[in-house]
């Protein structure tokens, strides 16, 4: 739902795009999550995670129930070279693998043409030509694939429901301590019947919020807010 910055150097740019973060609770697309979810409009107290930037040789994600058809005894993991945006952002060719979550056996791949990827520069990350050497082979092991469903299905018998993971393969790291995950949250899929406001739902409840609030003590309130790290 928050935005999310990545390979962020410096304690001002920190402090500037923790800030950015905060903010994020307001734009479309989490104020309409918020609407779906009955959740309060104006923003708790929001925690911001700061963690390593990974230097990722390969990333993506993984769904321990098949996202498409509900199917819970499958394991859907989607991957790219680089970083995970080249994955989540949904605009290019990656490669994809089905596990049978019972037996952890791949029963299905797919090698997609990877032709770019997402990497970290300074300050940041920026899309990059993948090397044509490397744009039509797998960019995980097999291996890989099965230590990635081993660990996806242990967390979702230990959290109780279906996943949807982060993961990354570090660079220089020994298998299988080069795994690193970076996110889990419940999955969702198009198969399950949630509830999703009309747009004109979501229009009435954050006007509904926003006209009940003083736009001027707002106005004194964000010259008075001090930010200490």
């Amino acid at each position: 739902m928050f935005e999310t910055y990545l390979n962020v150097t410096g304690e001002n740019e920190l402090i500037a795009t923790v800030k950015k973060v905060w903010s994020s609770s307001y734009t479309p697309r989490a104020l309409a999550f918020k609407v779906n979810k009955r959740l309060p409009i104006m923003a708790d107290k929001l925690g911001v995670a700061i963690v390593k930037m990974v230097n990722a040789r390969s990333s993506g994600i993984c769904f321990t129930i098949d996202p498409v058809t509900g199917d819970n005894s499958k394991i859907i993991i989607e991957a790219n070279w680089g970083l995970g945006e080249g994955v989540v952002s949904g605009s290019e060719s990656i490669d994809a693998f089905i596990v049978d979550k019972n037996e952890l056996k791949i029963i299905g791949s797919h090698v997609g043409k990877k032709s770019k990827c997402v990497v970290q520069v300074d300050n940041g990350a920026r899309w990059v030509n993948v090397p044509s050497n490397m744009q039509n082979i797998a960019c995980l092991a097999m291996e890989e694939v099965v230590e990635i469903a081993k660990t996806a299905k242990s967390t979702e018998e230990k959290l109780g429901c279906p996943q949807d993971m982060e993961w990354a393969f570090e660079e220089g790291v020994p298998f299988p301590n080069n795994l690193l995950w970076l996110q889990t949250r419940p999955a969702k899929s198009a198969y399950s019947k949630a509830h999703t406001a009309s747009s004109a739902e979501v229009a009435d409840r954050i006007t509904s919020t926003f006209r009940e609030i003083d736009v001027s003590k707002i106005k004194g309130r964000l010259k008075a807010i001090k930010f200490k790290f």
